[in-house]
């Protein structure tokens, strides 16, 4: 989780969700596909919020045992404390032993209240 000032959520969203790039990519021109999703407007505990999905596939592999493709969510909504805006991530490697499937992942999603 994160906060950001400044910025509106719908903004906040789609800016962090391009971290992806940093994420998953080794180089610029590197082989890595990343597809981002169409924003998803919903609501937590009444406060409006914007998630988008960002899908990594041809990830760089050093070892037999490094994913080849990845997700990485992103929820933001109104803020709480320090920041007017709360944005939290969920990044997932697929294809490895305990990754997080899109069910899990939704369901993380769905239980997110305001405390």
């Amino acid at each position: 989780m994160t906060g950001r000032h400044g910025v509106d959520v719908p903004a906040a969203a789609f800016d962090v969700s391009r971290s992806a790039e940093l994420i998953f990519r080794n180089e610029p021109n590197d082989a890595v596909t990343i597809e981002y999703s169409a924003p998803i407007e919903f609501e937590v505990d009444g406060a409006p919020a914007v998630r988008y999905t960002a899908k990594a596939s041809k990830l760089a592999r050093e070892f037999d045992c490094d994913p080849i493709a990845a997700s990485f969510d992103i929820v933001a909504t109104q803020g709480y404390s320090n920041a007017t805006v709360a944005v939290f991530m969920i990044v997932s490697y697929e294809q490895l032993d305990g990754s997080l499937s899109r069910d899990t992942i939704d369901q993380i999603v769905a239980t997110l209240r305001r405390t």
